[in-house]
């Protein structure tokens, strides 16, 4: 349960990284009444009674589509493995990824919206589309890159991360060497942590 109280609220808008272990946090896509409003909502190990951390989603659209529980085993890769997303953008297999759980849709994780936990109880909560949020100035100076990390790169983190602190650092070390695609607000937890990671912009100087 959450403690009583007066929440404080964080957006971020530049693609800040933000540890929240002491706040509760709400990450908005789109307007709360329209047809593809989602939201998240974060809660850090001090703000609940008993010390542990929740994220939690709410997606409002594409709800012609129903949502299935899928579990990944643990697998071995041989080290000369690549991961091709559907941009063309490619990256290096690890040699062994961990077991994990997701809740998807459609045609599996890589082509929709994922809230997952893998082994370590890395909790990833999704994400939100932030593409409201860009103004015309911001699209000129840090335009996004065709071929950058797209939003199914965040499951394949899932996959090796063993805490959220890492889950973050990965991530964010796909989008400084590929650049990003797409705007959007990604929260994650484990058992200590909650991490919240805004993109606006493709990485200026990426090609």
């Amino acid at each position: 349960m959450i403690k009583k109280g007066p929440f404080q609220i964080f957006r971020t808008f530049l693609g800040i990284l933000i540890l929240l272990s002491m706040n509760t946090a709400f990450a908005q896509s789109g307007k709360m009444d329209s047809p593809g409003g989602s939201f998240m909502i974060l809660c850090g190990s001090n703000i609940t009674e008993d010390g542990s951390t929740l994220v939690a989603q709410n997606h409002k659209g594409g709800l012609d589509l129903p949502y299935y529980l899928t579990r990944y085993a643990r697998k071995q890769y041989d080290s000369s493995g690549v991961i091709r997303f559907s941009n063309g953008l490619e990256i290096a297999q690890t040699n062994i990824t961990q077991q994990w759980m997701a809740l998807q849709k459609g045609k599996g994780y890589k082509e929709s919206r994922v809230i997952g936990i893998n082994e370590k109880q890395v909790s990833l909560a999704g994400w939100v589309s932030l593409s409201h949020d860009r103004n015309s100035k911001v699209r000129k100076a840090d335009p996004f890159v065709k071929k950058g990390a797209p939003e199914a790169i965040v499951p394949v983190v899932l996959e090796r991360a063993r805490n959220a602190r890492e889950f973050i650092t990965i991530l964010g070390n796909f989008y400084n060497q590929h650049g990003i695609t797409s705007a959007v607000g990604i929260a994650v937890a484990d058992k200590k942590e909650v991490w919240y990671l805004e993109t606006v912009g493709g990485i200026t100087g990426q090609p």
